[in-house]
């Protein structure tokens, strides 16, 4: 969508807007997540300020009051004039990784401690994020899971004291536990070093048979055994000792390579 004539000034509108500000929010992206988010910030009081390059949807909010303007946040100066050197958190809600990235070079380059919140549709960006200057990043499918999980719970009667704090420990270290998952279909959406799973069965003439797991060395190539299924029962975080047998069905963690490189190890040595 074009500018338009009534957003043109728009840079020093926001100039203007954020001139008293402080410890307010910027939200990057002003679609249905940033626009959600700005209506619990509102029943909080919370200051804010968003930004946004579709001019259709800057006008109708603008006459709503909302202060949202014209701006592409991947540049210092758009997020210098909405005030990013005073603000308390930035949050960047569309799913666009080379924007995203850009956009973080821009913040930090103006304040170099900001809080940045990424949102991104899945995990597979989630340590280049991280190393780009993100504080967090929620990946809204894991996030999703977390949520169903939690209505679930519920209805099995958990306690909230039971279920927050195991929600909490699987948001505190990376989302690890639910980012590896097994290939489903056709499915090439996983990046080369996106973690996922796979099962092994070990053969009769399998390399690995009486063999310990820490004799196989799977460390070595980043591969990691998370579960052993034997006999029917599956038994979670085996211990190195763990002497594979037959029929054993090993569950492995590692990116598309490690996968490889271990499967052939458990199978040929």
């Amino acid at each position: 969508a074009g500018r338009g004539e009534p957003l043109a000034a728009d840079a020093m509108d926001a100039r203007q807007h954020t001139r008293e500000l402080f410890d307010h929010i910027v939200i990057a992206g002003f679609g249905r997540l940033g626009q959600n988010l700005a209506v619990i910030l509102r029943k909080l009081d919370i200051p804010y300020i968003a930004l946004d390059l579709d001019a259709g949807v800057i006008r109708e909010a603008r006459l709503a009051g909302e202060p949202v303007f014209y701006g592409d946040c991947t540049q210092v100066t758009i997020l210098s004039h909405a005030g990013i050197a005073r603000a308390r958190v930035m949050v960047i809600t569309f799913d666009e990784p080379d924007a995203v990235t850009r956009a973080l070079a821009a913040a930090r380059a103006v304040n170099a401690t900001v809080d940045v919140l990424v949102r991104t549709r899945d995990d597979r960006h989630f340590e280049l994020l991280l190393d780009e200057g993100a504080r967090e990043v929620i990946p809204e499918t894991l996030e999703a899971s977390l949520a169903l999980a939690d209505h679930l719970l519920r209805r099995l009667d958990y306690a909230e004291a039971d279920i927050q704090p195991l929600l909490d420990s699987i948001r505190r270290t990376g989302y690890h536990e639910l980012r590896a998952t097994f290939a489903v279909g056709d499915d090439t959406s996983r990046a080369s070093e996106q973690p996922g799973l796979q099962t092994v069965c070990i053969s009769e003439r399998a390399h690995a048979v009486g063999r310990r797991l820490g004799d196989l060395r799977l460390d070595e190539i980043g591969a990691r055994v998370v579960a052993i299924r034997r006999r029917g029962i599956r038994g979670d975080k085996p211990l190195a000792d763990t002497r594979l047998r037959a029929d054993d069905a090993v569950v492995v963690e590692g990116t598309i390579e490690q996968l490889d490189r271990a499967r052939q190890r458990m199978l040929d040595g």
